[in-house]
């Protein structure tokens, strides 16, 4: 039988783990709140609480953490990596990190003599929980036949950039394009009801729209009904990957005007104690300006 380690029980880590438990894997997910694994117990094959126990012998390990800092503890907190008698064959760090983080984790890994790449991830729960999530590798698919067959179980796409790290800048990129979108959408409504058009109506027209379509069909309900407490995708998530793209501007390279445009939009939204809602919430910046 296949073996999936997944370290993380968030929303994704649980959603991949209980996709791949029905589909026969054995997977062993990492649990470090005992309420969180009696959440889980009953919907995957085993809930750990080291990351060595969800790594021995596994055929894959599957990171999915929420920061570099999360990460860090997990893969590095301990010395577990040097100490673990059977060694997982593949790793793959699918969470959205900085880019400073993940070369000094390929090259850690490169250290270990560990199969490892970084390949995040897009199509939040809903993706997770259909199997239908889109990963952008750091790798070539030449070099992981194996581990892309296992990939293809819980994935729909696999778009791989050649060289470590370059599916890391990629997904941060690709999240700019999604926050920058969010927020001028958010804009928009507010601005169109204050002119004196419905919010349905608007969302009628938008959901024509060969560009507004997606956004609007996914997030437009949501923001009629001022509704964002079952986050698909945190507004906090999406503040850390607009922080961690703006870290990666050089003196030599002009910095991201529009990700530093919409970062202070999201700041200001976790600042009002709204880090924890979807990140369509992002409409509460405007908002502030009802009265």
């Amino acid at each position: 039988m296949l073996k999936v380690g997944i370290l993380g029980a968030g929303i994704m880590g649980a959603a991949v783990a209980r996709f791949l438990t029905q589909k026969g894997v054995h997977t062993r997910i990492l649990v470090r709140r005992p309420d969180r694994a009696s959440e889980l117990q009953d919907q995957v094959s085993e809930t750990v609480t080291h990351p060595m126990e969800a790594s021995e012998g596994a055929d894959l390990v599957l990171s999915f953490l929420p920061d570099d800092q999360a990460s860090k503890s997990v893969w590095f907190g301990s010395d577990w990596l040097t100490t673990i008698q059977t060694p997982p064959r593949h790793v793959i760090e699918m969470s959205t990190l900085s880019l400073n983080y993940v070369d000094a984790w390929n090259d850690r890994m490169q250290q270990q003599q560990w199969n490892a790449f970084e390949c995040p991830v897009t199509g939040s729960r809903g993706g997770a929980e259909s199997g239908s999530l889109v990963g952008f590798a750091g790798a070539s698919e030449r070099e992981f036949p194996e581990v892309t067959k296992i990939l293809n179980l819980f994935m729909k796409k696999v778009v791989f950039f050649g060289a470590r790290g370059n599916g890391m800048r990629f997904k941060l990129c690709y999240n700019e394009v999604g926050a920058c979108l969010m927020a001028t959408f958010a804009e928009s409504m507010f601005h169109l009801e204050k002119q004196g058009i419905s919010l349905e109506q608007a969302l009628e027209g938008f959901d024509m729209g060969g560009w507004t379509s997606a956004i609007s069909k996914s997030k437009g309900p949501a923001l009629i009904a001022e509704d964002y407490a079952d986050p698909a995708f945190k507004l906090d998530h999406m503040l850390k990957d607009l922080a961690y793209l703006c870290e990666t501007a050089t003196p030599k390279q002009e910095a991201f005007p529009m990700a530093s445009q919409a970062l202070q939009l999201y700041r200001y939204c976790h600042e009002q104690g709204h880090g924890s809602l979807d990140f369509a919430a992002v409409r509460k910046y405007y908002q502030r300006w009802d009265d």
